[in-house]
């Protein structure tokens, strides 16, 4: 399964926000960013989050205003998003290598 046209528009409206304090609320987050446009979903993730806003130019303007601003006290990184982390199976794979030992197969 390839990156749909759909997936790709996606992420080129969806903003990454790092740095944010785990003390910060939904309501802070969309409080923050809504200013910027129309957002369409925020999904918040430890310390970082990813608000995907309808339109690219919104989420364009709020990386630019953003950038190492501050919410909660605590500076943040805006960027855009780069569609996360690939997929993977769970468990070492044949070339990872344990950081302990030094051997393959485990961690």
């Amino acid at each position: 399964p390839g990156v749909t046209m759909q997936m790709a528009n996606n992420v080129m409206k969806t903003v990454f926000v790092g740095g944010i304090s785990r003390k910060v609320q939904y309501d802070d987050i969309n409080d923050s960013f809504k200013p910027f446009g129309a957002i369409n979903n925020i999904k918040m993730k430890g310390d970082y989050a990813f608000i995907e806003y309808e339109h690219e130019a919104d989420a364009d303007r709020a990386i630019k205003e953003m950038s190492y601003a501050k919410i909660c006290g605590h500076k943040i990184s805006v960027q855009k998003s780069y569609g996360g982390r690939k997929e993977r199976n769970k468990g070492p794979e044949g070339k990872d290598v344990c950081y302990n030992c030094g051997n393959k197969g485990h961690w």
